[in-house]
């Protein structure tokens, strides 16, 4: 069964260009990661295909955020690591989640307070 489509959303000239560069930049790897022992190694349920219209070809790029394990961008055959600067861009709009679990959290507002930390 496939995932419904949530939202779409159609990014052109310099913000289009600004995200594939910070997507370029983001050192390859996987993460962020949390360091929650009882964490399972799932990679998450939700995700975002960014499709990329390039000037040599198109790409999908799979942007994984809702993990342990397993966040960050695949585009079948680099793994980078998910960073602030493209989870802001991309997670705008009628892109905002409605929950934010630890990886997401950290990337849109920085360290998760000890408070909201697993014990």
């Amino acid at each position: 069964m496939r995932a419904p489509l949530k939202a779409s959303t159609r990014l052109i000239g310099s913000e289009a260009e600004r995200l594939v560069r910070n997507l370029v930049a983001a050192a390859v790897g996987v993460g962020p990661t949390t360091g929650d022992p009882t964490c399972s190694s799932h990679p998450g349920n939700d995700v975002v295909v960014l499709r990329v219209d390039g000037s040599h070809h198109d790409q999908d790029v799979v942007y994984r955020y809702d993990g342990c394990r397993h966040n960050g961008t695949d585009d079948g055959s680099i793994l980078r690591k998910a960073t602030p600067q493209t989870a802001q861009q991309i997670f705008v709009g009628v892109h905002q989640p409605n929950s934010a679990g630890y990886a997401l959290y950290e990337l849109l507002h920085g360290p998760v307070p000890p408070s909201l930390q697993p014990r």
